[in-house]
């Protein structure tokens, strides 16, 4: 709605939209918040065994920036890096589930697992985190925390790594949530 040309009186009626009476506040949610209800955020997720190894995501940005959460989990030791400047291919797309089950909307990313082919994961590092210890038999360890600590705005058209190793036999869960915009959204 346009503010431009409101009187007064509507202005004021526009502003008791987004006011709480108990509470004498206004009533704000998160832009993470809005785009969900506004079904224009995904989640992508992945859980699997890793023994020793290393297992790569491969994060195409298309047409808009992704604002990317990262949730990795894992239930020993493990070293998770992500770079940017890819240069790798993946034909196993993971599936971006829109947060707002009545919406349509479909995501320009593509969230790829067993990233392979190409040279390079990447010359920029973005994170990089080794936790956990190797014999810690049902301890979940987990890398990431709340969205505003851990939000990266990936660039369009540019492509991603997150590199997940671990140094025993280990279950990991990599959860991927994620809005798109462009600066004139």
């Amino acid at each position: 709605m346009a503010l431009q040309g409101l009187n007064k009186q509507g202005l004021l009626a526009w502003l008791a939209i987004f006011w709480d009476a108990v509470s004498q506040a206004f009533i704000v949610i998160t832009t993470a918040h809005e785009r969900t209800h506004s079904g224009k955020m995904w989640k992508a997720h992945k859980y699997s065994v890793l023994d020793t190894n290393t297992h790569l995501f491969l994060i195409t940005v298309g047409t808009k920036d992704a604002h990317m959460f990262f949730d990795i989990d894992c239930t020993g030791e493990m070293l998770v890096i992500i770079t940017e400047g890819a240069d790798r291919t993946t034909t196993a797309a993971l599936t971006n589930i829109n947060k707002n089950r009545n919406s349509a909307n479909v995501s320009t990313t593509v969230i790829g697992y067993g990233a392979t082919g190409g040279a390079t994961n990447g010359a920029v590092e973005l994170e990089a985190k080794r936790i956990g210890a190797t014999g810690v038999a049902s301890k979940t360890i987990a890398v990431g925390s709340k969205r505003e600590d851990n939000e990266w705005v990936l660039k369009s058209a540019t492509k991603y790594v997150v590199s997940i190793t671990t140094y025993a036999a280990v279950y990991y869960s990599a959860g991927f949530e994620f809005y798109e915009d462009k600066a004139d959204d």
